[in-house]
């Protein structure tokens, strides 16, 4: 199967129609999925780097460290960088047959982000613990090429996230996928929500967008409140609690605030001083 890949990668690079054709329309399954997860997640981005766009970039990148001496090529035609005097290992950049790997195409997506954003004080790679050794790989490659920005380049690396019913392992199939997991923190919401009851006079599409945004209030808090860099054993349950340190109890402080502020008949366009809080309230 790995040469079989290995033979499909070139066909792809050299443009091979039936397999360009079949990559094209793989993509397309795998990005319109991408945005729905996204939409349900509020999320959007501004611009789209893709890895076949960029890794020609990559292989210029490859070549003029060649040039420059700071790659080797090995007897099969392989290049490498040597990073034993730095503490780590030696990094394959292209393989033996001229095709890019990993790090060929973050090499020419790295150079192609400073070319679009020159001005940009830093970039930020968000991105799991398990690619810790590859982002220090990589930036220090950068900077042995004279890359000044390389300088700005940040690994923000964040925790993997567990379930109450042990480690997620894609190999033995207890991955849970993101869109589950949103349908069920909706779901744990709406059973919550309707035990508190107040939910009278709403119709059923409101109801449906207040368990929405309860259940992304507590996934996306209770995942944001821990250190990123500390793993995360995430309880839906815990999560949706009203009276913890959850995302739905600030939710219906907020909305206490709210009911307050538009029962007020005074104006409120003076600040008020000497209120005494206490630590509770200093918290919110």
């Amino acid at each position: 199967i790995l040469i079989a890949a290995q033979e499909m990668l070139r066909q792809w690079e050299s443009g091979d129609p039936e397999v360009v054709a079949l990559w094209k329309m793989m993509n397309s399954w795998v990005y319109s999925g991408f945005e729905q997860t996204y939409q349900q997640l509020g999320v959007s981005f501004d611009k789209y780097y893709y890895e076949s766009d960029t890794y020609l970039l990559g292989k210029e990148v490859v070549e003029q460290g060649l040039s420059q001496g700071v790659f080797f090529r090995k007897p099969d035609g392989s290049v490498w960088i040597d990073l034993t005097a730095d503490g780590l290992d030696e990094k394959i950049l292209l393989r033996s047959d001229g095709t890019s790997v990993y790090m060929t195409q973050d090499l020419g997506t790295a150079l192609q982000r400073a070319v679009d954003f020159p001005d940009v004080g830093g970039m930020v790679y968000t991105v799991g613990n398990e690619q810790d050794y590859h982002f220090k790989v990589l930036f220090l490659i950068l900077k042995k090429l004279g890359y000044h920005w390389a300088d700005d380049l940040y690994h923000l690396s964040y925790g993997m996230v567990d379930l109450p019913s042990g480690k997620m392992k894609s190999r033995e199939g207890t991955v849970v996928d993101a869109d589950d997991l949103i349908s069920d923190m909706s779901q744990t919401a709406q059973s919550l929500a309707d035990e508190l009851g107040k939910l009278e006079g709403m119709d059923q599409p409101q109801k449906d967008q207040l368990y929405h945004s309860i259940g992304m209030g507590a996934l996306k808090y209770y995942l944001l409140k821990v250190d990123p860099k500390k793993r995360i054993l995430f309880d839906p349950n815990e999560s949706v609690d009203f009276q913890g340190n959850t995302g739905p109890f600030i939710q219906y402080t907020y909305a206490r605030i709210q009911s307050i502020l538009r029962k007020v008949t005074e104006p409120m366009d003076q600040p008020i001083y000497g209120i005494k809080l206490s630590e509770k309230e200093v918290s919110l």
